[in-house]
């Protein structure tokens, strides 16, 4: 099976990753043109492109601008360890062992709005650029456009290589949207992470994110292959509600 993860907006470019392995992303030309359109901006362009702070602007017209330099100016980090947002909390990949990484390098992809398509140890520079941000790209209206043929055509090779039959989307809407389904011939399974609060069961946010990474993490050391066996899912007080399930949206509820 393919599992989608989203990228985090928020970095962690000081902790040593847990292994030194790495691949580069099959994308890494297309993302050297975005980054030479993002180039082109302007701090307060940009602030005012990605709705941020000019703080977080000028950070990243800084990133921009420093693209092509050498790594003491440009890092690069395998991309499980370089995200640090709440589903890479629940993911916790540092305590990782070797055949979980492993695993995960052959069936986990993290969509971004930059690179695109990443494998776990894709190795990549600090940046921030949601899917949703409306950037032309050459010929391209936005970053939906430019992605989605490329996007798409990569999940039908890894599903042919995989033999697999089933995404395990665990993306959020922003980034899952990006790939044309209609080309696939794959059933798409979306779990759904509900708190119980005030006499209902609801979304919140956080936790739904943190269960997403904690999710994946589960698949991945257990090397689940089938989408039957994810209703197994029983951590941090989350277990699989029937009652609330559909046969595409299994619901986890604590």
């Amino acid at each position: 099976m393919i599992i989608l993860l989203s990228p985090a907006k928020t970095l962690d470019y000081k902790t040593k990753p847990s292994v030194y392995e790495s691949s580069l992303p099959i994308f890494q030309k297309q993302a050297e043109s975005i980054a030479s359109e993002m180039r082109k901006y302007s701090a307060k362009q940009i602030s005012e492109l990605m709705e941020i702070s000019m703080d977080l602007a000028q950070l990243n017209f800084e990133r921009y601008q420093n693209w092509n330099k050498d790594e003491t100016m440009t890092p690069l980090k395998q991309a499980i360890y370089a995200y640090k947002g709440d589903v890479y909390l629940g993911l916790n990949a540092y305590k990782w062992e070797n055949d979980k990484i492993d695993f995960a390098q052959q069936n986990l992809r993290i969509l971004s709005g930059l690179y695109g398509y990443l494998k776990p140890l894709d190795l990549i520079k600090p940046y921030r650029l949601e899917m949703g941000t409306k950037v032309k790209i050459k010929t391209q209206p936005d970053l939906y456009h430019f992605w989605r043929n490329r996007i798409t055509k990569a999940v039908i090779v890894d599903s042919d290589n995989l033999n697999s039959n089933y995404i395990i989307n665990l993306a959020s809407a922003e980034y899952s949207s990006v790939i044309d389904y209609k080309k696939l011939n794959l059933k798409v399974i979306s779990p759904q992470f509900l708190d119980f609060k005030n006499g209902t069961y609801k979304m919140i946010s956080f936790f739904a994110k943190k269960a997403r990474g904690m999710m994946a993490s589960y698949l991945c050391g257990n090397k689940i292959t089938n989408a039957e066996d994810i209703i197994g899912f029983s951590q941090d007080g989350y277990m699989y509600n029937p009652q609330l399930s559909l046969e595409d949206k299994p619901v986890f509820t604590r």
